[in-house]
């Protein structure tokens, strides 16, 4: 079986199989990195044992010790694609829906992501002892936008108060910290009044698939450095949250919209969210 049919098993699978992780090693780890934009895998595979984890005599084996060594960096590798695959499941995508559950409805979408992370997440394999090998894979949370069934319209942004004052800003820099906003991968921006100022639906699906549509901080000196930020955002904070995403103050709202430029900004996700940012781990206990 290759490693993209694996693969495919396993996102379809994965929702009944209890804990994701039950056959990994404590060794083994994932990470959803929101501040990196990445989820990311570490495994490590031991040849000095078989599948019951029994010593092998390689000396007594049909099996060479050097076919073997490759056999682990293979299965190092596996492990670690397979770990990024049921990582996704938990991902939010937006504020009604996670990623698994999408994946056990849609064939569609469960082909779409098995062809992502068969052709994109990228993985590094190195020794980590005299027949124990690691590999450590990653895949970008901006590439998997473009394999979830959404669409990106690019509708025109809500008209604002005209003003001959309007500030041109370079971004929006939000700090939503203790307002219960959650990392997902199409978040969104609320006014007082529930309208939508921004979000998926408004900006350009290529710079959404390829930057992500918000960069997610973990303080102000973080986003202010990240090239996006430009030399004149617009810094705010949320007031709440609704379905995880910010709530700005109607005065905030109409200082980001009245610029034309400004807009256009946004349209290419010039927008920056400051989160406590709390990295989903899981582990196991596969050698």
């Amino acid at each position: 079986m290759t490693v993209k049919r694996v693969i495919i098993a396993f996102i379809i699978t994965a929702a009944a199989a209890g804990s994701g992780y039950a056959s990994y090693a404590p060794s083994d780890t994932v990470s959803v990195l929101w501040d990196e934009g990445t989820v990311a895998s570490v495994t490590r595979y031991d040849a000095a044992a078989d599948e019951q984890g029994l010593p092998v005599d390689y000396a007594a084996s049909s099996e060479s010790l050097s076919r073997a060594r490759m056999a682990a960096y293979s299965s190092a590798k596996e492990n670690a694609k397979e770990l990024i695959a049921t990582a996704l499941r938990s991902i939010q995508a937006d504020g009604k829906t996670d990623i698994g559950t999408i994946l056990d409805t849609d064939p569609i979408t469960q082909e779409s992501v098995s062809r992502l992370l068969d052709t994109k997440i990228s993985s590094k394999e190195h020794p980590s002892g005299f027949m124990e090998a690691c590999c450590s894979a990653s895949l970008k949370l901006s590439d998997l936008a473009a394999a979830l069934p959404f669409d990106f319209p690019e509708e025109q942004f809500p008209v604002g108060i005209k003003n001959a004052l309007a500030t041109e800003y370079t971004s929006l820099i939000i700090d939503v910290r203790g307002k219960g906003v959650e990392p997902m991968i199409f978040p969104s921006v609320y006014d007082q009044d529930g309208l939508e100022i921004y979000g998926r639906r408004y900006v350009l699906k290529t710079t959404a698939c390829s930057k992500g549509i918000v960069h997610w901080c973990r303080n102000e000196k973080a986003a202010r450095a990240l090239p996006i930020a430009g030399q004149h955002p617009y810094y705010t904070a949320a007031l709440s949250s609704v379905n995880g995403s910010p709530v700005v103050s109607r005065t905030d709202s109409r200082r980001i919209l009245a610029h034309k430029r400004t807009q256009d900004r946004l349209r290419k996700c010039a927008v920056i969210f400051i989160i406590d940012i709390k990295e989903k781990k899981a582990e196991g206990m596969r050698r």
